[in-house]
């Protein structure tokens, strides 16, 4: 890894590049010199990424993005890849993230169509800036369009569908409609064994959520044999002290003592 003075030096060097080209782009030679600072802002912000300074990464993203929409003829990749990339590093302020991704909806809009599944990514990249908001109806919608995408042209069992109706079912979760999202975490639950095998670790949370639901309902029965079954396949595939398992055979065995079942959690049946 680059020492942090030497990487403070490039970046002070790099950003007097930037600043003097950006100052004479408009005398020397038009749109290739701008293109060129587009570059260089782009690779400093990724490399600010890549360092963990967001700050600064926003601000060479930023600029990056305001140079390529001045470019009369801009590739519209470049500019996605921009957008996207200014997105991640503003996670930390989601109505700032909101913006550049209803900014990357747009433009994909506009490139490739309503309907396309890259419109579809764009949706679903601006529910998670609604989602870290804690704006659940905004997400919703997105992910609606971009389910409705999926299905027509991935298919109902594309791991990128699958995600989208996970989430779903989180919000509907998170909205207390409890019995609707039990029967849609059973076909969810159905769909991931078939995607990613019946012992993975997208089948054991789903099972996992589907129990918590069950537990508000105050169905301690059927919670524990939703919890059993995570158990069982996160055991497989971690092993028995891993940190993801003790913390479910504790729920597992408070759940035992007031059922007043026999052993603990991890001899009793799944089935």
């Amino acid at each position: 890894m680059m020492p942090r003075d030497t990487f403070s030096k490039l970046l002070l060097c790099s950003t007097r590049v930037v600043t003097e080209s950006g100052k004479n782009s408009a005398v020397v030679s038009g749109d290739d010199l701008v293109e060129l600072d587009v570059d260089l802002a782009h690779t400093l912000g990724r490399l600010c990424m890549l360092r963990g300074a967001t700050d600064t990464a926003a601000e060479f993203l930023q600029k990056a993005v305001e140079l390529a929409e001045a470019l009369p003829q801009s590739p519209p990749d470049t500019s996605l890849q921009l957008l996207r990339d200014l997105a991640t590093v503003q996670a930390g302020q989601p109505g700032q993230m909101a913006e550049t991704c209803i900014r990357a909806r747009d433009l994909t809009k506009e490139t490739f169509g309503l309907f396309s599944v890259e419109h579809a990514d764009s949706n679903v990249a601006l529910a998670r800036a609604y989602l870290a908001g804690s704006d659940d109806e905004n997400a919703r919608t997105c992910l609606l369009e971009a389910r409705k995408v999926y299905v027509e042209h991935l298919g109902a069992q594309d791991p990128d569908t699958v995600a989208v109706e996970d989430e779903l079912v989180r919000i509907m979760v998170r909205a207390g409609k409890h019995q609707a999202a039990v029967k849609r975490l059973q076909r969810l639950i159905k769909t991931k064994r078939e995607v990613f095998g019946p012992r993975s670790f997208e089948v054991a949370d789903s099972h996992q959520l589907c129990g918590s639901v069950y537990l508000a309902q105050g169905e301690e029965k059927l919670g524990l044999k939703q919890m059993l079954h995570a158990y069982d396949i996160i055991k497989a595939l971690k092993g028995v002290n891993a940190a993801p398992v003790v913390r479910l055979q504790e729920v597992i065995d408070g759940l035992v003592g007031e059922g007043g079942f026999r052993g603990t959690g991890r001899h009793l049946s799944t089935r």
